[in-house]
């Protein structure tokens, strides 16, 4: 306690902290590519100047009841508390956020840790899924060391050298402090394999910067035509079920572990190129849901109720139709805020995991402590073995007076990481035993045969219960006349390009997936091999269906003769990029890490050539960096402005 409260009681902790903190502004305003006029650093400093104002005058409050000067006993004991509470928790934050730096080589982003204070509860239950005892680990490591750094450093050494020591160690802890806060002002970048700070000169003659203004973005608008669906008469169930992490490669690999499925493909609409809009399921399952990219706040997407820019579900539209609607997940849907957009009015039966009554999936090694955790409500809920969620989906569908009319999603989790094999559940690819410590995205490489087998493995039982599902549906009598998609909401990666899982950069392990579209007997099959967004699959069904589109769907048909010639994409989780398809070039722009990639699919379709530095391509890639701009700043616009989407469609591309 004496040694936090005599860095506390030193002014260099605060003048370290604010001369760093107005040099890192200084650097992220030179060095951001989307930041490069001059007149923007000036901004970024200034910016800062009344924030730490406010910290400094907070602070020297709290101090001068650690002082001892003439105040209260009460308020001199309440500042002691509140500062050590203060450097505490900061102390902790940056300690785990450097042990998240040693296990995966970045640090957590502003993003990152508004979204996981948000989703707090459902955050630990996803770790504890996976093994975090290396952060974990990491984080204690790191407090250690710091508390006997300062002790020596304050004790018998310190005197020894004649330091001055509370403002040598607050300077440690204040650099420590400042290079994890450039990297959470969402700007600067540190990795074990890039220096700090070497992206900040690279990328300039290659800004995203130009932008549109309102009048612009107005112009490529379409005014909102909302269709009447009272005046359509449709008799055709459909059911759509989201996989997760289902890759679109499977179906190449021999043997196949998705049989059925691929199979059914034969006598479906079978998409080659099919994108998922985000890397990272809270952006990329709702896309499906509400036919719209995620791109829509310059800040983390967020998925509350009250916003007057939320835009029409699938579900409202077959609500108006006149069809029963359910979504029943495997999942807990407060992930990311999710729910707000899925349990609505126009979801007849909503269920997910947290209205699961039987155990939830845990792994064996967490499975007492989880148990605790769920029976007291605290980190409810685990995901719901896939095998229940079908269960309960047919019990759905046996509750229904008529089942020529209705509409299904269903999001099933078992291949999600640590990937779920049922009781009973086959495994013919081996070997596929975990153990070994398995932290999400950064298990140890040399085990990526057996990550991968048991990933194959819970596919390879999906496929099994989608299979049972459709035999199920074809006894019910429903299977011939139903519309049944099957996509994966997104992909999954295994160290293609240095991390594992999902939810970071946008490479095409990732952002590619199986889709399929069963039509209704006699319908179109076909194979269709241009690239094709997420956005457009329920579209498609719709246009399977005569339906018209509502206004807020930004998808259109696959099966229509106007086709887009550009697919976007956008992430914000463990990294911040946009990216364009326009086949065969790919182009990749991150934010954090900064970079810039071009990749020629069809030459280099695992992308491992970077073409973005070649001058041979410098105009092809100004021309796709202001095609990309165009749309980052049109969906931007769009949503911050009242006028824009109370009258108007979102921008089509």
């Amino acid at each position: 306690m004496n040694i936090i409260l005599r860095v506390l009681r030193n002014n260099t902790f605060l003048l370290i902290l604010l001369g760093l903190s107005v040099i890192q502004q200084i650097m992220i305003a030179v060095g951001s590519p989307l930041d490069q006029q001059p007149h923007i650093i000036i901004l970024s400093i200034l910016s800062r100047v009344p924030v730490w104002l406010v910290v400094l005058g907070i602070y020297r409050l709290c101090l001068r009841g650690i002082s001892g000067s003439k105040v209260p006993g009460i308020i001199k004991n309440a500042g002691i508390v509140v500062s050590v509470a203060i450097f505490l928790c900061f102390l902790y934050l940056i300690a785990f956020s450097w042990g998240f730096f040693i296990q995966s080589g970045m640090f957590i982003s502003k993003d990152l840790l508004l979204f996981g204070l948000k989703n707090f509860t459902q955050l630990q239950m996803h770790l504890m899924q996976t093994s975090m005892i290396q952060i974990i680990s990491l984080t204690i490591g790191v407090i250690a060391l710091s508390v006997a750094t300062g002790w020596i450093m304050i004790g018998k050494a310190g005197r020894l050298f004649r330091l001055n020591i509370p403002a040598v160690a607050a300077g440690i802890l204040g650099v420590m402090a400042c290079v994890m806060l450039n990297y959470i002002d969402n700007q600067g970048f540190v990795g074990k394999t890039d220096p700090v700070y070497s992206f900040l000169f690279t990328y300039k003659e290659h800004s995203i910067s130009s932008g549109l203004s309102l009048d612009q973005v107005k112009e490529i608008l379409q005014p909102k035509q909302e269709p009447d669906y009272s005046a359509y008469n449709v008799k055709n169930p459909v059911i759509v079920i989201m996989v997760e992490s289902m890759r679109s490669d499977l179906t190449d690999i021999d043997p196949c572990p998705i049989p059925f499925m691929k199979r059914l493909a034969e006598k479906s609409i079978f998409f080659t190129k099919p994108y998922a809009t985000s890397s990272h399921s809270d952006y990329a399952d709702l896309s499906v849901w509400y036919s719209q990219y995620p791109l829509r706040q310059r800040r983390r997407t967020s998925y509350k109720e009250s916003l007057q820019w939320r835009g029409d579900s699938i579900f409202k539209v077959f609500k108006e139709l006149g069809y029963s609607t359910a979504y029943i997940s495997s999942q807990n849907e407060k992930w990311g805020e999710m729910i707000y957009w899925l349990d609505v009015p126009e979801v007849d039966y909503f269920f997910d995991s947290e209205d699961y009554k039987g155990p939830t999936w845990v792994n064996k090694q967490d499975e007492s402590g989880l148990q605790v955790l769920i029976s007291k409500r605290i980190a409810t809920a685990g995901k719901i073995e896939d095998t229940a969620t079908l269960n309960i989906a047919k019990q759905w569908i046996e509750s229904l007076e008529a089942t020529d009319s209705f509409f299904l999603g269903i999001n099933l989790q078992n291949s999600h990481f640590p990937y779920v094999i049922p009781k009973g559940g086959e495994e013919p690819f081996q070997p596929a035993d975990f153990d070994f410590p398995t932290p999400y995205m950064f298990w140890p490489k040399d085990k990526i045969p057996y990550v991968k087998n048991r990933y194959l493995n819970a596919l390879y039982n999906i496929d099994i219960l989608i299979r049972d599902f459709a035999v199920y549906l074809n006894k019910k009598g429903i299977w011939d006349n139903c519309v049944f998609v099957v996509v994966g909401d997104s992909g999954e990666a295994f160290y293609e390009h240095g991390t594992g899982n999902h939810g970071a950069a946008m490479y095409e392990e990732v952002m590619k997936t199986y889709t399929i579209i069963k039509p209704p007997k006699g319908g179109p099959v076909e194979t269709i091999s241009r690239p094709v967004s997420h956005i457009d699959i329920l579209p498609t069904v719709l246009d399977l269906l005569d339906v018209p589109l509502p206004a807020t769907f930004q998808g259109i048909s696959a099966l229509s003769t106007d086709q887009r010639d550009t697919v976007y994409i956008h992430s914000n989780g463990m990294a911040r990029q946009y990216g364009l398809i326009r086949w065969p070039w790919k182009l990749l722009y991150g934010v954090i890490p900064q970079s810039l990639e071009l990749y020629h699919l069809e030459d280099d379709p695992k992308e491992n050539n970077n073409l973005a530095p070649s001058k041979l391509h410098a105009p092809l890639l100004d021309t796709l960096l202001d095609t990309l701009d165009r749309w980052i700043t049109s969906q931007l616009t769009y949503y911050e402005h009242k006028e824009l989407y109370e009258k108007y469609s979102p921008p089509s591309f």
